[in-house]
């Protein structure tokens, strides 16, 4: 049996899960709009994408173990992407 505030944990948590999501997505779509309004070489495009990945797996990861929260995930990407 959870009680109310496990619930609540749960919903908050999976919230910032999903912010974090949305941040990473809107970075990952970011790079490729760059990519098509800029001449940015294809090895450059390349080599921002393959951080964005990396940066994201990472986030992924620490939160996902609890090292972090997803909500400083999710702060971490959108600071990135800003």
């Amino acid at each position: 049996m959870t009680t109310g505030s496990t619930t609540l944990a749960r919903e908050s948590d999976m919230e910032e899960r999903e912010a974090f999501e949305q941040a990473i997505k809107l970075l990952e779509s970011q790079t490729a709009n760059i990519g098509s309004h800029l001449t940015i070489d294809s090895a450059t495009r390349i080599a921002y994408s393959k951080e964005i990945k990396t940066m994201s797996n990472t986030l992924r990861d620490r939160a996902a173990s609890g090292k972090i929260t997803w909500g400083d995930a999710a702060r971490q990407a959108n600071e990135t992407r800003n």
